[in-house]
C-alpha cells in the first residue's frame, strides 16, 4: 500500500517506500509503465491509479525524472490506442497529485502536443521545470 487517507500513516508509508533500494522500485516502476499498454483496458487504468501513487512520492523528492517524459512519449504512440487512453488517465492522476506547474505544463502538451503552453506562462514558470 503507498496511499494513505490519513497524513499521519501517509507519512510513514512514504518514508518505508523511499527506503526501498532501487533495484526493488526500478522494476516495480517499468511494470506499472508497459502495463499502461495492456490489451485489458482495467489493467491500463489501475496501472494509472499506481503510476500516480509512485509519482506522488517520487517526483517531490526529485526521484523518477524520467516519468513525465515517458508519459508524454506514450501520448505519441498511434498504434496502441490503449497505450494512449491508460497515459492520459495517468497524466490525470499525476496533475491532481503535483499541484504545481509541472502538472500544469504535463497536462498541457498531453492535450495540445503541438501547441506551447501560453507565454505569459512560460514566462512565470521559467527555470522551475
Amino acid at each position: 500500500m503507498l496511499i494513505s487517507q490519513d497524513e499521519v500513516n501517509q507519512g510513514a508509508l512514504t518514508e518505508r517506500y523511499l527506503a526501498l533500494p532501487e533495484s526493488a522500485t526500478t522494476p516495480l516502476k517499468q511494470s506499472l509503465l508497459s502495463t499502461l499498454g495492456s490489451p485489458k483496458h482495467q489493467a491500463g487504468a489501475v496501472a494509472a491509479q499506481c503510476v500516480s501513487a509512485v509519482a506522488a512520492i517520487e517526483l517531490p523528492v526529485g526521484k523518477w525524472p524520467e516519468l513525465i517524459g515517458s508519459l508524454l512519449g506514450f501520448m505519441q504512440d498511434q498504434t496502441n490506442t490503449g497505450l494512449r487512453i491508460s497515459t492520459l488517465q495517468a497524466i490525470g492522476y499525476v496533475c491532481e497529485v503535483i499541484v504545481s506547474d509541472r502538472g500544469y505544463v504535463l497536462l498541457h502538451y498531453a492535450l495540445y502536443p503541438l501547441s506551447p503552453p501560453p507565454t505569459p506562462f512560460l514566462a512565470r514558470i521559467k527555470g522551475r521545470c
